[in-house]
């Protein structure tokens, strides 16, 4: 990961980590993010990383974020 992608991951998280999301607010970012990613068909290493955070600075859990949300599955 380069310099800019280093800055912007700091950037996001500390704007997620602020933010007041409510849990469907919260499942809206998860899909989001999931969408942008599978965006080209390619799923990047730094991708990989990049979801596996973004659940980290959320309130919700595992079953709440599986019913009904389209979330890549990374293993």
């Amino acid at each position: 990961m380069n310099v800019q992608g280093y800055g912007f991951f700091r950037h996001y998280f500390a704007e997620v980590a602020t933010a007041s999301l409510d849990k469907s607010q919260q499942l809206q970012l998860l899909e989001a993010t999931s969408t942008l990613i599978e965006a080209n068909e390619e799923v990047e290493y730094a991708e990989v990383k990049f979801i596996k955070l973004v659940p980290l600075e959320l309130s919700i859990t595992d079953e709440e974020s599986s019913p009904g949300t389209r979330i890549i599955q990374i293993t």
